[in-house]
């Protein structure tokens, strides 16, 4: 996502090549200055604008339509850091994961978003984050289990531990990712492995 931060300023000398691959990807790509304006959509990103159920957008500013999403997309692009902004987001064809690369302090005046369908096979990431992070085995499980959206109790039932047992290695896992609840947990994972499909 950083590339395409970078590279989102120059897009009308990038057009060819850059705008060729983000029209193969499956996930919505919006080029958005600090302001919010659109300065480019895909194609899957011009859809969701048409069909307004996630997005609205007045005078081409790009408006989420869910509260949390508006308010991290207002964070980031107002931030001057280089990290990217991960959340969830419900929409009519499922949870979706939206993330937002903000612009840079080099100067780039446009962040990158993207709303993408998370990837079925994210849990084949997690041997490699629970190597970068230190994760017992246990602490692996429950985060596999976290991903897959399991609440706490269901969790326990799955592994065959008690639900305190859970709550104990869920706090593990904020200790050693530095989050404090599970949506920032879940959060950061996605923030490293961004689901990114092409057509």
């Amino acid at each position: 996502m950083a590339m395409l931060a970078r590279k989102a300023d120059d897009y009308p000398t990038e057009r060819r090549g850059m705008g060729a691959l983000v029209e193969q990807m499956t996930a919505a790509v919006f080029f958005v200055e600090r302001s919010g304006q659109i300065v480019y959509a895909n194609a899957a990103g011009e859809q969701l604008l048409v069909d307004g159920s996630v997005f609205h957008h007045g005078e081409r500013n790009l408006v989420p339509i869910d509260e949390a999403a508006r308010r991290l997309l207002e964070q980031a692009l107002s931030s001057r850091g280089a990290a990217p902004f991960t959340t969830m987001v419900a929409t009519p064809q499922g949870r979706r994961t939206f993330s937002i690369m903000p612009p840079m302090d080099g100067g780039e005046r446009c962040g990158v978003v993207m709303l993408t369908t998370p990837d079925p096979e994210l849990s084949r990431a997690v041997p490699h984050l629970a190597r970068a992070y230190g994760l017992t085995a246990a602490e692996t499980g429950v985060l596999t289990a976290l991903l897959k959206r399991r609440t706490l109790t269901q969790i326990a039932g799955e592994l065959g531990v008690t639900l305190r047992t859970v709550k104990a290695h869920l706090q593990k896992l904020f200790e050693k990712t530095g989050t404090r609840r599970q949506s920032d947990l879940v959060g950061e994972v996605l923030s490293l492995i961004p689901p990114v499909r092409f057509i």
